[in-house]
């Protein structure tokens, strides 16, 4: 598992990945609790999540924010 954050004028995000399994073709679960619990707090502090297949495998999740709200 590794994590990183990058930040431009207007933007910071945080990603973290994993080599695991993945989600495979179908990609992930829109009904999980999980992943909607994850969405909707970062919709409450303005953000957009993104979850994506990583380069080798396993998953990267995306959380990026407005550097205003900070």
């Amino acid at each position: 598992m590794s994590a990183s954050t990058s930040r431009t004028e207007d933007k910071t995000s945080l990603s973290i990945a994993d080599d695991g399994v993945g989600f495979g073709n179908e990609g992930p679960k829109v009904g999980g609790l999980g992943l909607r619990i994850m969405n909707y707090r970062a919709q409450k502090i303005g953000a957009t999540l993104e979850i994506a297949p990583g380069n080798n495998g396993g998953t990267v999740v995306t959380c990026a924010f407005s550097n205003n709200n900070t």
